[in-house]
């Protein structure tokens, strides 16, 4: 009988019958360099995809942040038209809020400033005011452009909303706010 000529298998090697040869050819190919399992290519387009999502989510979220800011400032405005009583001439909001204890609860979180003067809530600030109309509260951002743009004005024939556009009303240093009707626009009646 004759022999057949077996060369036992290694790794790598083409199996018997292959006429294939790796005499002269080159390594095989290296496995791409990969991250998680995700090729380098796959980490940059990823990487790509979320910078663009995060570029135009965050001026959305910013416009969310200062309209939500806006309309607390309103509704606070109201609360606070509702429950306090009429002041005299030259009482402080700080002075105003401590007579009516059932405010405490709804503005937990709001500081006072300049001597009770100015009360700070939800990125909003407000003060009493008087007018030859009566009692004004008004409300204006604590930090321009972040938590919101427009002032407020609630008197008694109803609340006014002022653009701001140059954000002259800003912070909690306390402001002279010019009430002229000609820079207010009504946005609602009482």
């Amino acid at each position: 009988m004759e022999r057949a000529n077996v060369r036992p298998s290694t790794p790598g090697a083409p199996a018997h019958g292959d006429s294939g040869s790796f005499a002269g050819a080159s390594s095989p190919p290296q496995a791409a360099l990969r991250v998680f399992g995700v090729s380098l290519w796959g980490v940059a387009l990823l990487l790509a995809v979320g910078t663009l999502v995060v570029l135009v989510s965050l001026p959305r979220l910013r416009a969310l942040t200062v309209r939500t800011g806006e309309l607390d400032a309103r509704s606070t405005l109201r609360l606070l038209a509702e429950r306090l009583e009429l002041p005299e001439p030259g009482t402080t909001l700080g002075q105003a809020l401590s007579a009516v204890p059932g405010l405490r609860r709804p503005l937990q979180d709001a500081r006072l400033f300049s001597g009770g003067r100015i009360l700070a809530h939800h990125g909003y600030c407000f003060e009493l005011l008087n007018d030859e109309v009566g009692p004004v509260l008004v409300a204006w951002p604590q930090d321009w452009g972040q938590t919101g743009f427009a002032a407020f004005a609630l008197r008694p024939d109803g609340l006014l909303g002022h653009p701001n556009a140059e954000g002259h009303w800003n912070g909690v240093r306390g402001l002279q706010v010019d009430l002229a009707p000609e820079a207010w626009q009504p946005l609602s009646r009482r």
